[in-house]
């Protein structure tokens, strides 16, 4: 069985935050920012396209480290730290979490764009946006 890709769009955008919401209501530790924050929603989406298994991965291992560290929430450096451990280092990448709300508005319109025309994320304008799960669309 395969889960297809969550949009975020008006249309789609409903269930995406449904399953974000669902994941951060089983979390054994609070985040510093709820996942249900424009910001953090954005975020979120641009780590992981809407794959189910990009949303978890860095909130998984962020809840890990905080546990480790006897925490008693999830803290952003947590999700920040967890997000660079698992981007290539050698590409051109941004880490969403590092991010202001302007900047993941303009990065999940240029995604949009890129998703509505593949070849697009070959000109030089989307250089600095470069995540691994777009090879999967």
């Amino acid at each position: 069985m395969r889960i297809g890709r969550y949009l975020l769009t008006q249309e789609d955008g409903r269930e995406f935050r449904d399953f974000v919401k669902a994941i951060e209501e089983a979390m054994p530790l609070p985040l510093e920012e709820s996942l249900l924050s424009e910001r953090m929603l954005l975020a979120v989406y641009c780590f992981s396209g809407g794959i189910a298994d990009y949303v978890i991965k860095p909130l998984k291992l962020a809840l890990s480290r905080a546990l480790d560290r006897g925490q008693a929430v999830v803290r952003m450096q947590d999700l920040i730290e967890a997000a660079a451990t698992m981007l290539d280092p050698d590409g051109q990448v941004i880490n969403p979490f590092e991010q202001d709300l302007p900047q993941l508005q303009r990065a999940v319109r240029m995604l949009h764009s890129i998703e509505s025309d593949l070849l697009r994320r070959h000109e030089p304008e989307f250089a600095p946006v470069c995540f691994s799960w777009l090879d999967d669309i």
